[in-house]
């Protein structure tokens, strides 16, 4: 840093100086865990190890300095509570470099959901884009640059409440800044509006900081930090202001949330209050809210500003103080196209050119519950409920009406255990409880009456109940009348349609004690994810088939809200389409799902569409059944005129989800395809299950593997008789590493090392080990088995009926081996398929033909070996000093030869195997990983092992 500030130094300004002087005597440097308030600014300051510091100048000015010795460090100065809203300005210099490993970033932490947040506007060796097990959500455009944005997630790491398992989500600037002198801002409403399209949500802000982090490398930065507006408007919920007017305090004040789409996606529209521009953001595809937080006050315009070409915007409503102005309550739209002109006329929620919707003034009142005179008209009902509509007549334009209404409409009745959703054009709001009819705002949400929630067009959405609810059609009409005559404003809205409920709709729970469907027909069932049928209310929903992409698993976990619980016990997940064969008539269609993985809402989210029409859209299992509990759809009046029914899902977060479905037809619809199952016993080649006790013998080894994804021992007899598979539970895991195996001796006992590699497989790992179960005799000491077992596990990834069918990750292959079987895996790394190859006790200085293969390496090699009593100990040596042309690793331990394997799960091999592993095949980073390795902290960088390496 002293070298750094000093070359820094002689190229500024003597007032920079100056400046540095005199605020050093105000200074406060921090070298431990600290967080608090300097000069108006929180600020941060956190490090796992090390000798990273940092310093706190006045205003929103630190600086930091790191060097190796530190493992990771993040600090910085911002803001207690965060906000979604607030615009961050910052400039200074940024002592980073493209061969280190640092970010510069906005980084903050909300709680319900944990979140921990980037936008990182710089970075050196290692872009966050690419951490492991991420998912991509896309770009978009913000402050002259591309962001783009990825979600990955922490398991069991720190976090602002401990050890815990989070997800992180991160914006990531193309092109990123560069280093030295640096300045930017960043308007964050935009990327936290873009992570919520993608249903990212953040939670209640804690803090939010303009920071700098360092990770195993060294680099300094001097910034300073501070608040933007928009365009000229305050971007903070807490606006440092705290004189308002009284008429700004008793009606401006509180927040407005405007609800909003475009047709493509890039749509750029303003919130002004009162003349002013107090929110900017691009659109969406989807509804999304974007809300301002502050004090403006006066009318409000929602502006929309770069129309071209296809796009249009859609305001589905306003919220301003706690009411919902619907998009149809406005006083003028200039931007719809209409008698042949932009603005020519009408009160659509449609914005076809550049102009602007005019909602009022934050001062009106347009729900008839927010102040001033109010009528209530009463309809009783012969069922003893009654309902009454509230109409203000405070405003300003007025008109007498005078009618008298009879509404007939069907009961709807929900028991006492949950609420219903409803679908309103492919999109879910809460079903109102007390209001009757139209939208209403009931615990503090947006919510439709269940009458106005069926006046939709057919497929186009309808009430969803979850199972502890029901939907019941009366038989008996309920009729009322009422006469009103009241001065009723004009931008209310009274419309028959929000008076009368309707008795069908087109999405709705299913209930087996429903009749109404007497006259359709059964067509087929598909038990999704199951190779075997299921029964569910008398229909046998035949084995899976008809899928294109995706994954199976099945649970044996019991599944709410049904007494047969096997359809939902399985399911195929992913983004997939089935195509079944039916004749071309017109079909309904029930869906069945279950959330058999996930505990939270908002961890799986995905879109469902039948013969091309939306049933669902991002749709939140969870949050609508809970964890294992029934959820049924239906689907009705689908016309098929291409002899195929057509089921889409596709992914938004994690993976979409099915347990099955069953299609009915109403006008002789008819299954075209085959009865025979799409599979046979034959087709499957399911492998034979070796028992655990029979295979692991020794007491010392009797505790079962440590791993989370669960353990099986299995025999291939069909496909690949001389080898034997350790795997984990299927159902727990997804996108499984191969790794194949060689035994010590190179001998045909594939259960010769069962404990150690049963170790490998619970850590979420296929491992196949040369020779059968209970083998004997030996083999070539080459590559060729292992090989063999490479060839096998990428077969049986693309094999449609194979148990592995798309489960395994084959671009992600590591060969390893103990004595003369880390000789099998070090010859078989010269296979292009293989990412990492690892000899345990073992090293190729034994081998007279080594120099032949040494050319032909091409990934990283691994040698871990014992000490000076191992055999392989000086072949081990040996091979570290002769391979030059790929990244070699070498350790030894104070063990000898076989020791390991007389160990419970491996010993310390067994740890350090994972750990490598997880590092090469899983990118992982931290301390199970690339940490253990790497670092003055790290595992083998301590006695009593005793470690080198190069090329890393």
């Amino acid at each position: 840093m002293k070298l750094t500030l000093v070359k820094k130094l002689t190229g500024l300004a003597a007032f920079w100086l100056a400046t540095l002087l005199s605020t050093a005597a105000h200074s406060q440097t921090l070298s431990s865990n600290s967080t608090g308030t300097n000069n108006g600014f929180f600020y941060s300051f956190w490090k796992d190890s090390g000798s990273a510091t940092m310093t706190l100048y006045a205003g929103g000015r630190y600086s930091s300095q790191w060097n190796n010795s530190t493992n990771n460090w993040v600090g910085g100065k911002g803001w207690k509570p965060g906000t979604s809203s607030r615009v961050i300005n910052y400039s200074g210099n940024y002592g980073g470099s493209n061969n280190q490993n640092t970010y510069l970033a906005l980084y903050g932490w909300t709680r319900s959901p944990l979140i921990e947040y980037y936008v990182i506007e710089s970075y050196g060796s290692y872009n966050p884009a690419s951490c492991s097990g991420g998912t991509d959500y896309g770009s978009f455009q913000s402050d002259g640059a591309t962001y783009n944005v990825r979600r990955c997630q922490r398991v069991n790491q720190p976090s602002i409440d401990g050890n815990q398992t989070f997800y992180q989500y991160f914006s990531v600037r193309n092109p990123k800044k560069g280093f030295g002198n640096i300045s930017g801002t960043i308007t964050f409403a935009n990327h936290a509006n873009f992570w919520a399209s993608k249903g990212l949500n953040l939670g209640n802000h804690d803090y939010q900081i303009l920071a700098t982090e360092g990770y195993q490398s060294s680099g300094s930065s001097d910034l300073t930090v501070s608040e933007g507006t928009i365009n000229g408007g305050s971007s903070s919920a807490t606006n440092n202001s705290s004189t308002t007017s009284s008429t700004v305090a008793s009606s401006g004040s509180g927040s407005i949330t405007v609800r909003a789409r475009g047709v493509t996606g890039s749509e750029h529209i303003y919130l002004k209050v009162g003349g002013v521009n107090v929110g900017s953001w691009t659109l969406t595809t989807s509804y999304q809210n974007y809300v301002y937080s502050g004090t403006a006050s006066g009318d409000i315009n929602v502006e929309y500003d770069n129309d071209s070409g296809d796009r249009d915007v859609q305001i589905d409503y306003l919220q301003v103080n706690g009411e919902t102005r619907q998009a149809e309550d406005m006083t003028y739209n200039t931007a719809l196209y209409a008698n042949g002109s932009c603005g020519g006329g009408g009160n659509s929620e449609l914005m076809h050119c550049n102009g602007v919707i005019g909602f009022g003034s934050t001062s009106d009142c347009f729900s008839g519950n927010c102040g001033g005179t109010t009528s209530s008209v009463r309809f009783s009902s012969s069922i003893g409920f009654s309902s009454s509509i509230r109409i203000s007549s405070s405003t300003n334009a007025t008109s007498s009406v005078h009618s008298s209404i009879t509404t007939t409409s069907s009961s709807v009745t929900t028991s006492s255990g949950g609420q219903c959703q409803c679908n309103w054009y492919g999109t879910f709001y809460p079903s109102c409880v007390t209001t009757q009819n139209g939208w209403g705002w009931e615990n503090n949400k947006s919510c439709i009456s269940n009458a106005t929630c069926n006046t939709q067009p057919t497929n186009q959405g309808g009430l969803v109940c979850s199972t502890n609810s029901s939907l019941r059609n009366s038989s008996s009409a309920i009729s009322s009348s009422s006469t009103m005559s009241s001065n009723i404003a004009t931008s209310s809205r009274t419309s028959s349609s929000m008076m009368n409920s309707s008795s069908t709709s087109s999405s709705s729970r299913v209930s087996s004690s429903n009749s109404s469907r007497a006259a359709e027909t059964f067509v087929y069932a598909i038990n999704a994810g199951n190779s075997s049928a299921a029964t569910l209310n008398g229909v046998v929903y035949q084995p899976d088939r008809f899928a294109s992409g995706g994954t199976t698993q099945t649970v044996t976990d019991g599944i709410a809200g049904t007494t047969e619980d096997a359809l939902y016990q399985s399911e195929r997940y992913g983004t997939y389409s089935y195509e079944i064969p039916v004749s071309n008539a017109t079909y309904n269609v029930v869906l069945h799902f279950a959330e058999l993985y996930h505990n939270a809402a908002g961890a799986r989210s995905f879109n469902l569409s039948v013969e091309g029409q939306a049933v669902l859209s991002d749709f939140d299992l969870y949050s609508l059944a809970g964890h294992d509990t029934v959820y049924d759809q239906r689907v009705n009046n689908i016309a098929v005129t291409d002899g195929k029914l057509t089921i889409s899902l596709i992914s938004k977060i994690d993976n979409g989800t099915l347990s099955g479905f069953a299609i009915y037809s109403s006008n002789g619809g008819t299954f075209t395809g085959s009865t025979e199952p799409e599979c046979s016993t034959t087709d499957r080649q399911t492998p034979t299950a070796i028992d655990y006790n029979r295979a692991v013998t020794r007491q010392e080894q009797k505790n079962p593997p440590s791993g989370s994804f669960g353990y099986a021992i299995e025999h291939a007899t069909q496909t690949l008789p001389n080898h034997t598979i350790y795997r984990p539970d299927l159902s727990r895991a997804n996108n499984i590493p191969i790794v194949v195996w060689g035994n010590g001796a190179c001998s045909n006992v594939g259960t010769e090392q069962a404990d150690f590699l049963l170790q490998l497989a619970s850590n979420g790992y296929l491992v196949i080990a040369n020779g059968g179960p209970f083998g004997s005799g030996s083999n070539d000491q080459h590559e060729t088995e292992l090989v063999k077992a490479i060839d096998w596990a990428v077969k049986e990834n693309s094999r449609k009926c194979s148990q592995y069918y798309g489960k395994l990750n084959v671009e992600k292959i590591a060969t390893m081996g103990w004595s003369c079987g880390g000789g099998m895996a070090h010859f078989a790394a010269v296979d292009p398929r293989v990412d990492t190859a690892v000899a345990l006790n073992s090293g190729l200085g034994i081998y007279g033909d080594r120099f032949n293969y040494y050319p032909r390496f091409h990934s990283p090699i691994a040698i871990f070996n014992g000490d000076s009593r191992d055999v392989a100990y000086n072949p081990g040596l040996q091979e570290y000093s002769e391979v030059n042309n790929v990244p070699v690793y070498h350790a030894n331990y104070p063990q000898g030869h076989g020791d390991a394997y007389y160990q419970d799960n491996g010993g310390e091999f067994g740890i350090v195997s994972v750990g490598w592993l997880n590092w090469m095949l899983k990118d992982d980073l931290t301390s199970s990983g690339k940490g253990m390795f790497i670092g003055n902290n790290c595992r083998l960088c301590r006695s009593p092992w005793v470690m080198k390496n190069k090329g890393f």
